[in-house]
């Protein structure tokens, strides 16, 4: 959620991400927004943990991609391959 980030679109992927858990009922998990990572080509971007399952960082997101991880990756537990960095 820096300014790389957002002006790459980061603003409406954390929208999507949090409307998008609303939406599937998870309680249980945190959105948090983060500063620099220092790769700007790469935003949007975001790291979906799991429980005990390592992080999966996600590329070049969009809302529509963003809301795919949520139902696919933290609601149902498969990572979405093309989307990983």
């Amino acid at each position: 959620m820096a300014t790389c980030g957002l002006s790459a679109g980061a603003g409406a992927v954390y929208d999507a991400f949090g409307e998008a858990l609303k939406e599937a009922g998870v309680t249980d998990a945190e959105l948090i927004g983060t500063g620099c990572v220092g790769r700007c080509d790469l935003e949007p971007m975001a790291e979906v943990t799991r429980g005990n399952e390592p992080p999966v960082l996600y590329i070049g997101l969009d809302p529509e991609k963003a809301r795919r991880i949520v139902r696919e990756h933290i609601v149902g537990g498969s990572v979405v391959e093309e989307y990983t960095g």
